[in-house]
């Protein structure tokens, strides 16, 4: 009898892993948090009022909430488009090194993409799933996600829909029209994924909106009561945003939720159009602020800061980096790798190296001939248009960059310093 005993407890010793592995999904992994990475197309800071730039004011009590709850970062610069932001955030190298600098854009597989990080830094733990807009590919390459690395795709290959109530949808392979409000279908596909999920997963949602077409959203989903312009249609877009991320976030059970890290980030300045607050010209497509200056918010599990505001230099760029530490803490142990910086240590307050300058460049086009770079440091801002044209501004006093210092008579010698020590930078990064 007692031999018995033994054995059965023998048995449940070897078994214990595995029968705490069927628990309830994404418990077991309390240790390996999920990642909810969502993004925003064509919001710079000025389209939340959280930012106090312009006046916009699209009501989002959502991401309010999610500021409340975590960390709100001030100094985020994206690529000035989608493509090239896009591509690094999987590649974690700037646009000059990974190919895409402009739009379009196609990401090669040479580059190892976060997907393939992060199933390498985790053993094959992870899921990956990305929902909504790729633009990282041709249109007609179905299998461009996959060869990254991606698990799972659904959503759109190019830039966007071309009506929010009647697009094509890409899922398996296969094309089909879908009129279900995007954002609406994007968040319901969210939730059913997440659901179904039995390990630890890392989520790219990536939205369509508020991206043109600007479209009246679903009666219920916004409070802005003048939609007869494109611009009352672009806030109303950005509030139903806001309603669909407050949906998924309610459509996620609490255990899961407390082990899900959510991050929202705009992938380039607002558009022209639609801005608020920054010079008129110098939005979305531009390397001035109201171009690359984009909301991040960070809220949820290992973020220890609430109600916090952040004013560390951030680079798109830097996503590859952190999203490898939160997924395993032991991921690039000198903080960097390629042209990114983790910023993880900013969520808790722990020890990490900070960015002493944001880069930053927007490749020639039909409409502009010269590739355009920008870098700053804490204080000043040196842009270089080519042909030996540039732009110096002071982002303390000068935020919305009105006043070119090169079109003084004298630089304090503070000023002169930086500004070379700036250019040096940029025909560094530049040429090598």
């Amino acid at each position: 009898m007692q031999k018995i005993s033994i054995l059965i407890l023998i048995k449940l010793i070897v078994l214990f892993p595995f029968i705490t592995g069927l628990t309830s999904g994404n418990d077991q992994n309390i240790d390996h948090p999920n990642v909810l990475f969502i993004i925003g197309d064509d919001m710079g800071v000025d389209a939340l009022s959280i930012y106090n730039i312009g006046n916009l004011d699209a009501q989002t009590p959502n991401l309010d909430e999610l500021s409340a709850n975590g960390v709100k970062f001030n100094n985020v610069w994206s690529a000035p488009v989608c493509s090239a932001t896009r591509a690094s955030l999987v590649t974690g190298k700037y646009g000059i090194n990974n190919g895409v600098n402009s739009v379009p854009g196609n990401l090669s597989t040479e580059h190892k993409s976060i997907f393939k990080e992060i199933k390498e830094q985790t053993n094959g733990l992870y899921k990956t799933c990305v929902i909504g807009k790729w633009h990282l590919g041709r249109r007609n390459n179905y299998q461009h996600p996959f060869e990254h690395g991606v698990d799972h795709f659904m959503g759109i290959l190019s830039s966007g829909v071309k009506d929010y109530y009647n697009w094509e949808k890409y899922e398996n392979g296969k094309i089909e029209y879908c009129n279900t409000y995007a954002t609406k279908y994007f968040t319901d596909y969210a939730i059913d994924w997440i659901n179904n999920q039995k390990q630890p997963w890392f989520m790219w949602l990536a939205h369509a909106a508020p991206h043109a077409p600007f479209q009246i959203p679903p009666e219920g989903t916004y409070s802005n009561d003048n939609t007869e312009t494109n611009k009352g249609k672009y806030i109303a877009m950005i509030e139903s945003l806001d309603y669909e991320i407050g949906r998924l976030i309610n459509g996620i059970p609490k255990k899961v939720l407390k082990n899900t890290v959510i991050i929202f980030l705009g992938d380039n300045g607002s558009p022209g159009r639609m801005m608020s607050g920054f010079p008129s010209g110098r939005g979305k497509s531009t390397t001035y602020e109201g171009g690359v200056r984009v909301p991040l918010i960070i809220s949820g599990n290992g973020v220890t800061r609430y109600n916090d505001e952040e004013q560390a230099l951030i680079n798109v760029s830097d996503f590859y980096t952190t999203f490898s530490q939160i997924v395993n803490p032991k991921a690039f142990p000198n903080g960097s790798h390629n042209d990114g910086i983790s910023f993880r240590h900013l969520l808790d307050h722990s020890e990490g190296k900070n960015r002493t300058y944001n880069f930053m460049s927007m490749g020639a086009n039909r409409r502009v001939k010269n590739t355009t770079y920008a870098i700053r440091n804490e204080s000043y801002k040196l842009i270089d248009k080519g042909a030996n044209y540039f732009e110096f501004y002071d982002l303390i006093s000068d935020p919305l960059e009105k006043n070119n210092l090169l079109n003084s008579n004298h630089l304090t010698e503070r000023q002169k310093n930086s500004k070379d020590e700036l250019l040096d930078l940029i025909n560094d990064i530049v040429n090598n």
